[in-house]
């Protein structure tokens, strides 16, 4: 019988074969697990669903969508968790709740501290800074020159006189209110009657937003009274809509008609509007909005219809959205680019309405179909 020679390879050229057959293998394992995860990923997308809760919050209405996994909390226990938070922020910050912190805020007598909870500290703060970075115009004290303009009232509208003014100018003025953060406490250097409904909204937001990331909800919608927080995106109904966001809606300054204006992608960011093309009056011939300018103690006079803020907060924007409205749309583009705020401003025109946007906006939607000069 013929013996055949048995040639070993060198050690070297055995530990490179070895590593290259491990390789092999380790690739494989790899390639099966990538799939394996893509096979989960695919079922779950699968059996996602889109969830929608509604109810009534603030004298207004809300609105959440969210996407639910197999994982994701039953609806109804997500909804209850959402309704107490609600209350929570209502039984702190609703002048129309007798009961509620910042009613008794404004019955506590002059040049005397409160305690009060960290969460209307927070506003009280945001509040104070924004009153100073938007020259005056947000201020949560203006309610006793609201009142007497009485811009909500139909029918017989009464023009207040100079005394009245005057005399309610005596009661605004954020900087009369004294905040120590350290020791949690405020107090008021003259009478006044803060209302926090122009940031109320959008803190609202905020806070049931960390709520149902904090359940594990990552894909949701929240809208207060037309505040809105995007986050994750939408139920997806396509291979590439997965990361597209959220569609949303400017609506169309108009007094009857309800429909949209613009519509663009918000995803992981906030949008507040404000405006005066539903809350008015008109006496004599003369349009009187119900937003009020602290600086002249009068109604706002210009043709701004409404202003559209972009924001990683919806607290902030809820507040921006008021005071560049308040600027008017010279003053508050210069304002939004100085501060750097995607803003987008509405104005009216003889043959309807002209669009100008912030530099921000612009730089964040490039193919928005609107434009800016």
């Amino acid at each position: 019988m013929r013996k055949h020679k048995i040639t070993k390879l060198p050690l070297a050229g055995r530990v490179l074969t070895r590593l290259m057959a491990l390789m092999t293998l380790m690739t494989l394992m790899i390639l099966m697990i990538l799939m394996a995860l893509m096979t989960l990923v695919s079922c779950a997308q699968k059996d996602s669903r889109m969830v929608t809760l509604q109810g009534q919050t603030f004298g207004t209405t809300y609105s959440i969508k969210y996407l639910a996994h197999p994982h994701s909390p039953e609806a109804e226990q997500v909804h209850q968790a959402i309704k107490q938070r609600l209350t929570e922020i209502d039984n702190i910050m609703s002048t129309w709740n007798a009961k509620s912190e910042i009613t008794k805020l404004n019955a506590t007598p002059i040049n005397t501290k409160l305690r009060i909870s960290e969460e209307l500290l927070e506003l009280l703060a945001i509040s104070d800074e924004l009153y100073h970075a938007s020259f005056k115009t947000f201020d949560i004290s203006v309610g006793p020159l609201v009142n007497i303009w009485k811009a909500k009232d139909s029918g017989d509208n009464k023009i207040p006189t100079d005394e009245e003014i005057a005399l309610a100018r005596t009661q605004v003025g954020m900087d009369y209110l004294e905040l120590d953060l350290d020791g949690s406490s405020v107090s008021k250097r003259r009478k006044l009657d803060l209302t926090v409904d122009a940031i109320a909204k959008g803190y609202g937001v905020d806070e049931i937003g960390k709520l149902i990331a904090g359940l594990g909800i990552s894909d949701y919608l929240v809208e207060i009274g037309g505040e809105i927080l995007a986050q994750g995106s939408r139920e997806s109904s396509g291979k590439n809509d997965k990361d597209q966001g959220w569609r949303v809606a400017i609506e169309q300054p108009d007094e009857v008609v309800r429909s949209s204006f613009d519509v663009f992608t918000l995803k992981n960011q906030a949008m507040a509007t404000s405006g005066d093309y539903r809350n008015y009056y008109e006496k004599d011939g003369v349009r009187y909005s119900h937003i009020i300018d602290p600086r002249t103690a009068k109604p706002v006079r210009h043709r701004l219809a409404s202003v559209s803020v972009v924001h990683s907060s919806a607290t902030y924007a809820d507040a921006w959205a008021t005071a560049l409205f308040v600027l008017g749309e010279q003053e508050g583009l210069a304002v939004a680019n100085e501060e750097g705020l995607a803003a987008y401003f509405i104005s009216r025109a003889e043959d309807g309405f002209v669009v100008i946007q912030s530099d921000e906006f612009v730089a964040s939607n490039p193919n928005n179909n609107a434009y800016a000069y």
